[in-house]
């Protein structure tokens, strides 16, 4: 599971996509052992679709849409599929890249009615939470947005129909998976960031693209 960090705003359409290409042969010279003749004709021909929902995916082979089908999802290769997610906020592109479904989500920290929104949008205990200390309104949003990226659903799943915050362990766990604030020592961006797996795999690396 590696992030990919890029520092501009030329992250929309085409460019979006080189960036994403990128990352991918990366991933797959560093993760599968592909010299770079491998990885581009193992995913050069990979595309970036979308599901029903939204959600991005590599695809390979004639352009099909994925559907609501999780198995259709994915980049094709030796190893099989990589799957990815995207965020970006404040001058930041990120992109988590892994052999499972995943989800990430950056926030830039700006001035909203914090409270407010946690009362609208959070459980009771989030609001609570965000009353107790305004600072973890962000904390808490990007959690649930890496878990609705992980699921697929995007805002369809109401975000006060599950909860982001630790428990007794520590972990955050939400349905089927784990979510994991992003170390504030890699936070390069300096912003909050979140992101969520079913396998609760921290991120081994971070490379700049």
């Amino acid at each position: 599971m590696i992030l990919y960090i890029h520092a501009g705003k030329d992250h929309k359409g085409p460019e979006g996509e080189a960036l994403l290409k990128r990352a991918l042969f990366h991933y797959a010279e560093t993760k599968r052992g592909l010299s770079a003749d491998e990885a581009e004709r193992a995913f050069g021909g990979v595309r970036v679709l979308r599901t029903a929902y939204g959600k991005p995916y590599f695809a390979a082979g004639k352009e099909t849409d994925c559907g609501d089908s999780e198995t259709a999802c994915g980049g094709f290769g030796p190893e099989g599929r990589v799957f990815f997610s995207v965020s970006h906020s404040g001058g930041y592109w990120v992109c988590l890249m892994a052999d499972e479904e995943v989800g990430v989500d950056i926030q830039e920290v700006r001035t909203v009615c914090a409270l407010h929104m946690a009362e609208r949008f959070f459980t009771s205990a989030e609001a609570e939470t965000v009353r107790a200390s305004e600072p973890e309104f962000f904390r808490i949003w990007v959690r649930k947005e890496a878990y609705i990226k992980y699921t697929g659903t995007g805002l369809s799943q109401g975000l006060a129909t599950f909860s982001v915050l630790p428990g007794q362990d520590g972990l955050i766990r939400t349905g089927n998976a784990v979510i994991r604030d992003i170390a504030r020592d890699t936070e390069m961006f300096g912003m909050p960031g979140a992101y969520c797996s079913a396998s609760g795999k921290e991120i081994e690396g971070i490379t700049e693209i």
